[in-house]
């Protein structure tokens, strides 16, 4: 959750938010008359179409249904409804591209005044647009249409879809210098996207700014537990050009990608405040408070049964604990089931614990009154408290590179 790759618009995302929206309505709408327009569809058949047009096979027997319901002047809001249906058939079935943009040029006529869904829609357009090929400068205008929706609050993560999207339509489109504008923008607040550099990079080295290229491929390649090297085969042409041989490239990529870790562990996560104190029961009822624990490094892992990422990260937070247990750290993971009646859910924690072979200390927090203190938002949500009882670092949510990130800043509070 903390890092600040720029997000991608998910397939089919920005039509799910309009859809939602449509649904709503739909669900709500009570005909004119039954004469005059065409007896509304029946919500096992909304069910039907919907769950059809996810799937490549089924959409296609939806396409002609839809085009039957949208020719035969439903209420506007069905029509709404029916369209954005069938937009999302064409993609899923990849229909030609020229069917697809005709049915959004259609649909976008009656977006929801909702900006997050209208950048979702014309993001998502702009990239499966440019995926299918041979309409870049559809996509260029979808993606601007998706800038052009932003308010002026957005949130950080649609600023970087949108813009992120107006840049790779750009360098679709060969307006490098438009690319590397955008591009440059949104490496600024996402300095970890590795799409987003290697876009950079290619931008420049289209206009034979070699060094800038070069500088742009390098961090792509070097972004902390990057799994994207596109950027690595283009990076290794060009630094010989421009150098004649690959050496000195290894000791570049490695003093860009410490960078990266120390940016990624330690700068993007570190929230210095004093730690709230806590007074909470165990599994086995006894009470366990902050103040027991003064002068000591500690671990708190907010978690829930109920909780997927939960259930990936905690093997590896068992792990750590016991590599660290015997070294002056305390380790507890801070319990929330869901609510229900109070023995249910310590049985739930317990049973959990038995059924994984977890061994760590756990402490309840079902009033959430710790909960509240931290001000968790999110679950697994884990803190790292220092010997002072300063918290230093907040890592929210699951990443496959958590175990390497806790043991770095563990290793940072234990010098």
């Amino acid at each position: 959750m903390h890092r600040r790759a720029t997000p991608t618009p998910h397939p089919i995302l920005g039509l799910g938010l309009l859809l939602a929206c449509a649904l709503a309505v739909v669900w709500g709408f009570a005909p004119r008359s039954a004469a005059a327009q065409q007896a509304p569809l029946s919500s096992e058949e909304i069910q039907q179409l919907s769950a059809a047009t996810l799937d490549p096979q089924k959409a296609l027997t939806a396409i002609p249904r839809l085009r039957s319901i949208l020719a035969s002047n439903p209420e506007p809001n069905y029509a709404m409804f029916a369209r954005q249906l069938l937009l999302r058939a064409l993609m899923v079935s990849q229909a030609p591209v020229a069917q697809i943009i005709a049915c959004a040029d259609t649909a976008s006529a009656n977006l929801p005044d909702d900006p997050q869904a209208r950048i979702y829609f014309y993001g998502e357009l702009s990239q499966y647009v440019m995926y299918r090929g041979g309409a870049a400068k559809k996509a260029l205008e979808y993606a601007r249409h998706a800038v052009e929706s932003l308010p002026k609050d957005a949130d950080p993560q649609l600023v970087a879809i949108a813009q992120g999207t107006l840049g790779r339509a750009q360098l679709e489109n060969k307006d490098y210098a438009g690319a590397i504008a955008t591009l440059t923008r949104v490496a600024a607040t996402s300095p970890d996207s590795q799409r987003v550099l290697s876009q950079l990079g290619t931008a420049y080295e289209a206009v034979g700014k070699a060094d800038q290229a070069i500088d742009a491929y390098i961090r792509s390649v070097a972004v902390f537990a990057g799994r994207d090297s596109s950027a690595a085969a283009p990076l290794q042409a060009l630094y010989v050009k421009r150098h004649g041989s690959a050496k000195g490239l290894d000791a570049r990529i490695a003093a860009a990608r410490g960078a990266s870790r120390n940016g990624e562990v330690f700068v993007a996560r570190r929230h210095e405040q004093p730690a709230p104190a806590w007074s909470l029961p165990t599994l086995a009822g006894k009470t366990v408070k902050s103040a027991d624990l003064a002068g000591k490094v500690v671990v708190l892992d907010f978690w829930g049964s109920w909780c997927g990422p939960c259930r990936m990260e905690l093997p590896l937070f068992q792990a750590l604990y016991q590599r660290y247990k015997d070294r002056g750290v305390a380790f507890y993971g801070v319990n929330w089931e869901r609510p229900g009646p109070a023995e249910a859910r310590v049985k739930l924690a317990k049973d959990y614990m038995e059924q994984n072979k977890l061994s760590f200390p756990v402490v309840l927090d079902h009033e959430q009154a710790a909960s509240t203190a931290f001000g968790i938002q999110a679950f697994p949500t884990v803190y790292l408290i220092d010997k002072t009882g300063m918290i230093r670092f907040r890592n929210v949510g699951f990443s496959p590179e958590i175990d390497e990130i806790l043991t770095l800043q563990l290793d940072s509070l234990l010098k």
